[in-house]
């Protein structure tokens, strides 16, 4: 029980986009060119969904677009767009339902091998969508952007949490595998990897990259990190104590900020902070918080 509620905590980290000027520049070798490709990531759509947005896009030299997710476009249906060349890309797409894009979390995975000319969409692990004839390679990238299209505006509208490019193809039982913990940056393909757990304040915003393959994104407008809301009962019993395990990113001469708040419903009178620091008498605080690291 406590493995799955500290998983069900850090799935509901994750930066906030606003839908309207919030995006991430991230560097164009993060996507990889040749045949295979994976992206893996957490979204949770805003409630303006479904409208057109664009959660993640690349472009080559002459603007064409060589990687792009709409998750999802304005009909509902989800669009993976992968490798192109003047004229033309390879496409899957397909209907969603609601509850798969807007309110609550679902894990998406896109996988192209060109050599196959197999494109697949896994949702929460299984096979949701596969198509054949999808020969055309990725193309070197020169710009490459989360949350918003490269041109006319789509901008995404909802939370994206442990986004993760790869330069192969993922079996599913990786994916499976990987959904449910963080990753440790030496994996086999990984070109980048960013948890989306925090960001870097300074001159320039930053969510950072996991892979050191040195793909630290730019954050441009005001996205922020989610909160996570943790219940006072796991089950029938009263929650006394949380534990994240999950290693944040950080960098030298950079400013991190962490909130947390709680509620204390006293019997009677207002509690005093003596109280609060003896709550049960026997010297233990009533909220301690602890910052460990490796």
């Amino acid at each position: 029980a406590a493995i799955n509620v500290r998983l069900e905590s850090r799935r509901r980290r994750g930066l906030v986009f606003d839908g309207v000027d919030d995006r991430v520049e991230v560097p164009p070798h993060a996507v990889p060119q040749g045949d295979e490709v994976t992206v893996a990531l957490w979204a949770r759509g805003g409630a303006t969904l479904p409208r057109p947005t664009v959660l993640l896009t690349a472009v080559d030299a002459d603007g064409l677009r060589q990687l792009l997710l709409h998750l999802p476009w304005a009909d509902g249906r989800i669009f993976f767009d992968c490798g192109g060349q003047a004229g033309t890309f390879d496409r899957l797409a397909a209907q969603a339902e609601p509850a798969d894009y807007r309110g609550g979390w679902t894990h998406w995975a896109f996988t192209k091998n060109a050599a196959t000319g197999r494109m697949a969409i896994y949702r929460n692990g299984e096979l949701w969508r596969e198509g054949g004839g999808m020969t055309l390679p990725l193309r070197p990238v020169t710009r490459a952007r989360i949350g918003d299209n490269i041109g006319a505006a789509y901008p995404y509208e909802g939370t994206v949490a442990e986004l993760s490019i790869w330069g192969r193809v993922l079996p599913v039982e990786e994916i499976r595998g990987f959904m449910h913990r963080p990753l440790t940056g030496r994996e086999l393909g990984l070109r980048a990897y960013w948890p989306l757990g925090g960001v870097a304040e300074g001159p320039l915003r930053r969510v950072l990259d996991l892979s050191g393959n040195g793909c630290d994104g730019t954050v441009v407008g005001g996205a922020f990190v989610s909160a996570a809301t943790l219940p006072r009962q796991l089950g029938e019993r009263p929650a006394v104590h949380y534990r994240n395990d999950e290693l944040h990113a950080v960098s030298q001469q950079a400013s991190y900020l962490e909130e947390v708040e709680f509620r204390v419903l006293a019997d009677a009178s207002p509690l005093d902070l003596a109280q609060l620091n003896d709550a049960d008498g026997a010297g233990n605080r009533v909220f301690e918080f602890s910052v460990w690291g490796k």
